[in-house]
């Protein structure tokens, strides 16, 4: 088995993740808003779809555990929420690939 390290971040979103077979274990990791935003909590989606695993947040980053089960394009996104409405919402992105094929092979002596 081989492990895998992706980490990618745009807009403040990053997703981070290592897997030793097909499925990825990661997070999706972003910046917490400031605290005079009041926010009271974050919608979080991988592929339109809503994660619901519980959120961790310190000072300096929240995220979210999640599993990646399919090669291809990613994309996390992230909503800050207060007693106003929500935010606009932060997207990153990663893309999930097999290794290309080895080249220049030479068996030397």
């Amino acid at each position: 088995m081989k492990k895998i390290t992706l980490a990618l971040a745009l807009l403040g979103v990053a997703l981070i993740a290592e897997a030793q077979t097909t499925s990825l274990t990661a997070r999706i990791a972003w910046t917490p808003n400031p605290v005079t935003e009041n926010i009271t909590s974050y919608i979080v989606t991988l592929d339109g779809v809503k994660v619901t695993a519980p959120q961790t947040c310190t000072a300096t980053e929240c995220s979210v555990p999640i599993t990646i089960t399919t090669l291809g394009s990613h994309t996390a996104t992230v909503t800050a929420v207060n007693d106003w409405g929500q935010g606009q919402a932060g997207t990153g992105t990663a893309n999930v690939i097999v290794p290309g094929k080895a080249v220049n092979i030479i068996i030397k002596k």
